[in-house]
């Protein structure tokens, strides 16, 4: 069972560095976001976060979230963090939605057909072939429909936190 829990998790990351995009510069303007607690999607979120398992796995995300990040909100139940990498000086997005019984924290995927808006870049670093990512750069208004557009359409690697009972009427717990 190990081993299987070990090829699955590099896999798993294998997807998630093979079609990430990072942006030179925040996508979203800082008055366009709000704090994860001040959306109800958001509180959501944090209360079963909380009871998320404290694992190597989930450790960063569990931390970001529980330190009241500043959000987009697309709608009622789509948001999108914005946070710093935490190997370079580079940005990138984290999609939060849900179904009626999991919360998905999805990574973006490489779209190679998305709608590029004019002025806005995608290029493929020279340098680390372990990280394919796409770097996004061009005028900020540009950027942030580029990231908007992502986020809408691009495929998506998602870890799942369950908050209900699928098996239950309702989906409650």
């Amino acid at each position: 069972m190990n081993s299987f829990k070990l090829s699955m998790t590099l896999a798993l990351a294998g997807v998630l560095l093979s079609g990430c995009y990072k942006f030179t510069k925040p996508p979203f303007f800082q008055g366009e976001l709000v704090k994860m607690e001040d959306t109800a999607f958001g509180r959501v979120i944090r209360d079963h976060v909380r009871s998320m398992p404290d694992s190597g796995d989930t450790r960063v995300l569990r931390d970001d979230i529980l330190s009241n990040p500043r959000v987009y909100q697309v709608s009622e139940e789509f948001l999108i963090l914005q946070k710093q990498s935490a190997v370079d000086a580079s940005w990138e997005l984290v999609v939060m939605t849900r179904n009626r019984h999991h919360i998905m924290f999805c990574l973006l995927l490489e779209h190679e057909t998305v709608e590029i808006p004019d002025g806005a870049a995608l290029r493929r670093p020279q340098g680390d072939p372990r990280n394919p990512a796409l770097m996004a750069s061009g005028p900020p208004e540009a950027v942030r429909q580029l990231a908007l557009n992502l986020s809408l359409t691009a495929p998506k690697a998602c870890m799942a936190l369950p908050f209900a009972d699928p098996l239950k009427p309702g989906g409650t717990q």
